[in-house]
């Protein structure tokens, strides 16, 4: 008779006509269904064996399923003999197909699966936070030093000289980088969060310090015409728009009831209209720039820029493609 139970020896098979003969038949089904579990749970234990030492989700899961499997297989053999009798005759099968679903072995695989899985997400996480990380600082970096940028270029323009300038322009390296904000890891050991940075790409101060020189000399490069007009308009010390216009003559005002003006862009919902704010904001970059406040510049906005060409606008003030409107208070 073969190890396992097949539909030949099951309890259908009784003829209830024939009792002692029935008995006999269940006592062969009752034999051959324990040689089978028996076989089936050796070959689950060899299951497990293979992947003992494996640290492998993969390989892991791949062994569980297995199991899994061959479980259910024992589970439903064992059903077509004990949905036909009951009681102590069949409590062995029952216990034979528990103690092989609670087997202390699948539980700890599992565990080990899991924490693999776990870690896997760990890593993954620890990346995103260091590429996150690389782009907010040397955003911030960058940020810092257009404003000091700023700052001096202010500071020179009051002085009405560039003496020391590259004193100055060497003086941005010294500006420290932010910090990095922490990473809390739960299952990564130092050693491998160590590893995993080094693997990542890298934040270059210097690279970014030679940027930041070469747009602080094309902003000094403005220098003689902004301090040229500064001098004729006599406006505060921060240069002035470039425009595209000639000057007008200035209205007089009556010395009775003086008004205050002040100016505003008129704002178009379209395309064309946010293109030409944002570029006379860069053609005036040094001087717009001292005035908006943002803790990013990844966070500014088209209106904010367009506020900014108002403060800075006078009455002979034209900026292309952008319509300024007088406000009398």
């Amino acid at each position: 008779m073969t190890t396992e139970l097949t539909h030949s020896i099951a309890i259908n098979t009784f003829l209830p006509a024939d009792k002692a003969n029935a008995w006999v038949r269940m006592a062969e089904a009752k034999e051959s269904l324990s040689e089978y579990l028996q076989t089936s749970d050796l070959k689950g234990q060899g299951i497990l064996l293979e992947v003992k030492d494996s640290t492998d989700h993969l390989v892991i899961d791949k062994a569980l399923t297995a199991y899994s499997s061959n479980i259910k297989q024992m589970d439903d053999t064992r059903l077509e003999f004990t949905n036909k009798v009951s009681g102590a005759l069949i409590q062995p099968f029952i216990e034979k197909v528990k103690a092989a679903k609670e087997s202390s072995e699948v539980i700890r695989l599992t565990n080990v699966s899991l924490q693999a899985r776990k870690k896997i997400a760990e890593i993954e996480r620890f990346k995103l936070h260091l590429n996150s990380e690389f782009t907010r600082v040397a955003e911030a970096y960058r940020t810092t030093l257009r404003n000091e940028i700023s700052h001096q270029y202010r500071i020179a323009l009051e002085a009405g000289s560039k003496e020391g300038y590259d004193q100055l322009k060497a003086a941005l390296a010294d500006l420290t980088l932010p910090e990095y904000n922490r990473f809390n890891p739960i299952l990564l050991t130092p050693q491998e969060l160590t590893e995993i940075a080094n693997a990542a790409p890298a934040l270059h101060k210097s690279e970014i310090v030679i940027q930041m020189q070469e747009e602080m000399d094309a902003t000094f490069a403005n220098f003689d015409r902004d301090l040229k007009e500064k001098v004729v308009t006599e406006v505060a010390p921060a240069p002035q728009p470039v425009v595209s216009a000639p000057a007008l003559p200035a209205k007089p005002i009556s010395k009775k009831s003086a008004v205050k003006v002040s100016y505003k862009i008129d704002t178009v919902e379209t395309a064309e209209w946010a293109q030409a704010v944002i570029k006379a904001f860069l053609a005036n970059w040094a001087a717009c720039s001292a005035l908006v406040k943002v803790s990013s510049y990844g966070n500014l906005s088209v209106k904010q820029m367009a506020d900014a060409l108002a403060k800075m606008a006078m009455e002979a003030t034209v900026y292309e493609g952008l319509t300024l409107s007088t406000i009398e208070k």
